[in-house]
């Protein structure tokens, strides 16, 4: 399981709607320090994590390694990093359709 963690609630970054609200930050977004640590131990999953490129590259062979069993990556991002990210991603997506 591969889980992306703003501590935020980026989603509402990328929906149409709450993105063009003033209020965004205020009342959609609820910014917490948790990670998914506790929440990987308690169903017995290997907790990986990745806070840059480099932990990133070298956390996905171990995660991906068969003999690793069931386990947890969490990539720590910004949310508002993630929402550019997505307009980029679903641009190109577009343009390729066109």
């Amino acid at each position: 399981m591969i889980l992306l963690n703003n501590h935020a609630g980026g989603i509402f970054r990328l929906i149409d709607g709450p993105r063009q609200q003033p209020e965004l930050e205020e009342f959609f977004e609820t910014r917490q320090p948790l990670t998914a640590e506790n929440t990987a131990r308690d169903f017995h999953l290997r907790y990986h994590t990745a806070r840059t490129f480099a932990e990133l590259e070298s956390a996905l062979p171990v995660f991906f390694a068969p003999e690793s069993g069931a386990s947890l990556l969490e990539i720590t991002t910004d949310s508002p990093t993630n929402a550019e990210f997505f307009e980029q991603y679903r641009a190109a997506v577009k343009s390729s359709f066109t």
